[in-house]
C-alpha cells in the first residue's frame, strides 16, 4: 500500500463548500495535476466532498473512470471563523452524482452527522482522521492498492502529524502532492 495525500487546486476566494476552482486551478487540475496521478498508478481515490476537491481530481478520474470515495473526514475544517453554526453539512446533490464519478458503493467512515459544523476543535479533525486512518491500514495495508486521499491543508496537515511523519510540519502548497506511505 502507497498513499498520497493532495491539497486542491487554486480556489476561488472563500472556503465554502460549493467554491469552484479558478481557471488557473481548472487548467493545473487538467495538466500537472493529472499528469502526475497518472503517472503514480493510482487505484483507489478518497476525498473531500467539496466541490474544489472534486474538481481537482475530476480529470484524472474521467481518464481512469476510477471513482471517488466521497469521505466525511475530510471534510474542511469546521471552525467559527469559516463557518457559521447554522450552515448545513453539505451532502453532494445529484448534480455531483451527474457531474462527478463517484463510487455509490462506498458509505464513509465519518457519517455527515458526526461532524461539528462551526464548533470543530483540532482535537475532533484528528478523532475523525484516525477513524478514517485506522480503516484504510485494515482494509489496505497488506495490498499493492496505490491510494490518493485530496482534500484541504489543514486537514492534510493534521494527517501528518497524526503519524508522527518526519515532514508534520510541512505547509502544504495549492496542488501540492506528497506520498504519505
Amino acid at each position: 500500500m502507497k498513499i498520497y495525500l493532495l491539497r486542491h487546486q487554486e480556489r476561488e476566494s472563500n472556503h465554502t463548500f460549493s467554491v469552484p476552482l479558478t481557471l488557473n486551478g481548472q487548467r493545473l487540475a487538467q495538466t500537472e495535476t493529472l499528469d502526475t496521478l497518472t503517472s503514480l498508478g493510482i487505484t483507489q481515490i478518497y476525498s473531500s466532498p467539496f466541490y474544489r476537491v472534486l474538481q481537482t481530481v475530476e480529470p484524472f478520474v474521467k481518464l481512469t473512470r476510477n471513482p471517488i470515495k466521497i469521505e466525511y473526514a475530510l471534510y474542511e475544517y469546521l471552525n467559527s471563523s469559516l463557518f457559521e453554526q447554522e450552515t448545513p453539512i453539505y451532502i453532494p446533490s445529484q448534480e455531483y452524482h451527474s457531474r462527478f464519478v463517484l463510487d455509490p458503493i462506498y458509505h464513509s467512515v465519518v457519517k455527515p452527522d458526526e461532524l461539528k459544523m462551526g464548533n470543530e476543535h483540532t482535537a475532533d479533525i484528528r478523532d475523525r482522521l484516525k477513524k478514517f486512518l485506522n480503516y484504510l491500514y485494515q482494509k489496505y495495508s497488506s495490498t499493492q492498492d496505490i491510494i490518493l486521499i485530496a482534500s484541504h491543508k489543514f486537514i492534510l496537515e493534521q494527517i501528518l502529524k497524526l503519524v508522527n511523519h518526519p515532514a508534520q510540519n510541512l505547509q502544504f502548497q495549492i496542488g501540492q502532492l506528497f506520498q504519505l506511505a
